[in-house]
């Protein structure tokens, strides 16, 4: 195990809504292999009875890491289940953030909508 913590902040979106009941899931990655699928070195998931979005929210997590390498990515969804693949309505991380040592990692939500 590593000691190093990973400062994440989210930023939500304001919606103009509340979404209840919600899961807020955000997880670390190591996707240092080219040709293998990123395996989770972290994770945490709150489940929250509601989340009000009439206007912008920013959150501020530390997690750690179980390894310590290089190619970590920290992503996040915000929907009523995040077990299932999202659904329109749903916030969720356009891309992966690659993860700098020493540095928060900023993680702009953005509603999913079918391609």
């Amino acid at each position: 195990m590593t000691s190093s913590i990973v400062e994440v902040v989210l930023h939500l979106p304001s919606i103009g809504r509340t979404i209840r009941p919600v899961q807020l899931r955000v997880q670390i990655e190591d996707t240092s292999e080219a040709d293998a699928r990123a395996v989770v070195v972290s994770r945490l998931v709150l489940d929250l009875p509601s989340i009000n979005l009439s206007s912008a929210l920013t959150l501020r997590f530390e997690l750690p890491p179980s390894v310590d390498a290089g190619g970590l990515t920290v992503s996040a969804i915000v929907a009523a289940d995040t077990s299932r693949p999202p659904m329109p309505g749903d916030l969720i991380t356009p891309a992966s953030v690659p993860i700098v040592p020493g540095e928060a990692a900023h993680i702009y939500l953005a509603e999913y909508r079918d391609r």
